[in-house]
C-alpha cells in the first residue's frame, strides 16, 4: 500500500528543477507517446480554432500525464520510462491507491493559448517549486492560481497532493463527501482556509493519502452518497447486456482474478481507474 509515495516526491523534485527547461519536459511527453503509450495533449488551440504544438508546460499538467482516466498498466509504464530517463532511485509503484486522478479531457493546469495569461504557467512552477522545496506555500502564490482558467480548490489541492502527499489534503469530490459524513467544515475558498482546513484534519491522526483512501474506499462501499462506487452496479444493472452476479469485488486490474474465476464480468471505471468488476465465483461463494 502507498508503493507511489517514494517515487512521486523524488520525481517531483526532478520535474520542478526543469523550469528553464518546458521544451525539455514536452519532449519527454512526444517520447512517451511514441512508445505507444497514452500521454496528455500537446495540441494548443488559438482563439480563431486554429491548432498549434503545445509550446508550454508545468509541474502539475506533467503529473496529470500518468494521474488521469487510464489503466494502472499505462501508468506504470510511464513511470517506468520516467525512472529510467531520470534515473530515479525509488522502485517502480504496484499500487496507486489514495490518489484522486483528473480527466483527460481537462489534464491541463492552464487553458488554451487564447485563455492562458502571460503569467499563468509561471505561477504554475513557482508554486510547485515552493510546494516541493519549502515548509509552506505563499498565500497569494495559491490565491492566484485558482484564478487560472481551469483550476480550481479539487485540482490545485489534487495537484499539490501528487507531489507532496504528506503535506496537501486533496479536496476531490469523493475527500469532500468523506468530510461531510463527519459534519468536517470543508468550505475552502483561498489558501488562509485551506490551511485552517489542514490544521482542523491533522488532528485526527490519520495521513492524507490514508484519508483519501478511505474516502474513496467508503466510496466503492456506498457508505456516502455518490456515483463512483457501488450505487453504480444499480446502473450496470440497468444496462441489456448485464448478467447478475452474486458477489461484487474491488480490485485494481482484472488480470489479478484467475480467469477460471469468472463466468460473466462487467466493469466500471471509478475516479481513481480503478476497476469494479462484478463477479460469481466457480464455486458459488
Amino acid at each position: 500500500m502507498f508503493t507511489w509515495v517514494a517515487i512521486y516526491k523524488e520525481l517531483a523534485k526532478k520535474i520542478t528543477g526543469q523550469k528553464d527547461s518546458p521544451d525539455h519536459l514536452l519532449q519527454i511527453v512526444k517520447d512517451i507517446k511514441n512508445k505507444g503509450l497514452k500521454t496528455i495533449s500537446l495540441t494548443d488551440k488559438m482563439e480563431d480554432g486554429t491548432k498549434t504544438e503545445l509550446k508550454v508546460i508545468d509541474p502539475f499538467t506533467f503529473f496529470a500525464m500518468f494521474n488521469r482516466g487510464i489503466t494502472h498498466k499505462n501508468r506504470m509504464a510511464i513511470l517506468e520510462y520516467l525512472k529510467t530517463y531520470f534515473d530515479l532511485k525509488s522502485p517502480v509503484p504496484i499500487d496507486f491507491d489514495g490518489i484522486p486522478v483528473v480527466q483527460s479531457t481537462a489534464a491541463w493546469f492552464f487553458g488554451y493559448a487564447y485563455k492562458r495569461n502571460d503569467e499563468d504557467i509561471d505561477l504554475l512552477w513557482r508554486l510547485a517549486e515552493r510546494a516541493v522545496t519549502k515548509d509552506n506555500i505563499r498565500p497569494n502564490l495559491f490565491d492566484r492560481c485558482l484564478n487560472i482558467w481551469g483550476v480550481g480548490v479539487a485540482k490545485l489541492t489534487v495537484g499539490l497532493f501528487w507531489l507532496q502527499p504528506d503535506k496537501f489534503m486533496p479536496l476531490d469530490k469523493l475527500s469532500l463527501a468523506y468530510f461531510k459524513q463527519r459534519n468536517i467544515d470543508t468550505n475552502v475558498s483561498d489558501y488562509n482556509s485551506y490551511e485552517n482546513f489542514l490544521k482542523k484534519i491533522k488532528s485526527s491522526g490519520n495521513s492524507y493519502k490514508t484519508i483519501s483512501l478511505e474516502a474513496f474506499q467508503e466510496a466503492i462501499s456506498g457508505n456516502h452518497d455518490n456515483k463512483n462506487g457501488a450505487s453504480m452496479v444499480e446502473d450496470l444493472r440497468k444496462k441489456p447486456d448485464f448478467k447478475e452476479f452474486k458477489n461484487v469485488h474491488y480490485v485494481k486490474e482484472r488480470s489479478r482474478v484467475p480467469a477460471e474465476d469468472w463466468l460473466h464480468c462487467s466493469y466500471i471505471s471509478d475516479p481513481h481507474k480503478k476497476m469494479l468488476y462484478g463477479c460469481r465465483q466457480l464455486n458459488g461463494a
